[in-house]
């Protein structure tokens, strides 16, 4: 079993247009599932970039890569312009992949822990019973 990610970076547009063409590619090129746009409550414009199920860990393990140019790219921006978050299985321990401090994006992007139980119906199943829910 591979370990996948959430990944979401959340930046201020101005800070978004002095990253190098390069990165800003990766960011818009279909790696991220989710852009979206919207002002914070200051009145600064911002994006978001958001990916689910994704492995991140792979960019990062192949130098360079987009992930390592993303990285050293935010590390020449000031941290309250954007928010860079990884959620994986990890999660609390793991915080290595989280870089910046924009607590006020328009888009509240934070972590957080969920756990559900979940299945799947496969070519051969079949419907034994069904309950109502149990209170």
């Amino acid at each position: 079993m591979s370990t996948q990610s959430d990944v979401g970076l959340a930046i201020k547009t101005e800070a978004y247009r002095k990253l190098p063409v390069g990165v800003r590619a990766f960011l818009t090129d279909g790696f991220f599932e989710t852009t979206l746009s919207a002002t914070d409550g200051d009145g600064a414009e911002a994006l978001l970039f958001y990916s689910s199920g994704c492995k991140w860990y792979d960019f990062e393990a192949a130098m360079p890569s987009p992930v390592s140019d993303l990285y050293e790219a935010l590390e020449e921006l000031e941290e309250d312009d954007f928010l860079l978050l990884e959620g994986c299985s990890d999660y609390p321990d793991f915080d290595e992949g989280c870089r910046g401090d924009y607590r006020g994006n328009p888009f509240k992007l934070s972590r957080n822990i969920t756990v559900s139980v979940s299945f799947r119906i496969c070519a051969t199943s079949h419907e034994l019973s069904r309950r109502k829910k149990w209170r």
